[in-house]
């Protein structure tokens, strides 16, 4: 049994940069420790249009556009923090799914995710750090993000 990581997985949630740099910032310093390789996932979910009729809408241009923009934000992070950009990884879909796919994909024996340590009805239906560590095959590490910070 080893009892050092190989390849920690940081998943960013790019629409809040600040908590970004912080979980950047403890991950990089665990990394150090481990001397292991650290790469990054943000996934982008779906657009959906819920309305009570049939619509047909594409949301295609839109979806490219948002796709582009986040690349971008999560190439300028990766290397702001000299993070090799062949090490950040940009996804769509069910946040939990891709995230376990991707750790499997780069045999990551580490999880690393973002936490506000938020109580009541977030912990009743489940926070996006609960639904990654679910079904995961490896270690989850949960930071606990400072909101006086971000």
């Amino acid at each position: 049994m080893t009892t050092s990581y190989q390849h920690m997985l940081l998943c960013l949630d790019l629409l809040d940069i600040t908590c970004c740099r912080q979980l950047l910032n403890k991950s990089l310093a665990l990394q150090k420790i481990h001397n292991c390789q650290l790469s990054l996932v943000h996934v982008i979910e779906p657009l959906i249009l819920t309305t009570g009729e049939e619509i047909n809408v594409s949301f295609t241009s839109l979806e490219e556009q948002i796709e582009q923009h986040q690349k971008e934000q999560l190439y300028t992070l990766a290397d702001e923090f000299e993070i090799p950009q062949a090490n950040a990884h940009l996804s769509t879909g069910s946040i939990s799914a891709e995230v376990h796919q991707l750790a499997k994909q780069l045999h990551a024996d580490l999880l690393i995710v973002g936490t506000h340590g938020r109580h009541g009805l977030a912990v009743l239906f489940g926070s996006t750090s609960t639904h990654v560590l679910r079904g995961t095959n490896c270690d989850v590490l949960a930071i606990r993000i400072n909101d006086e910070d971000s």
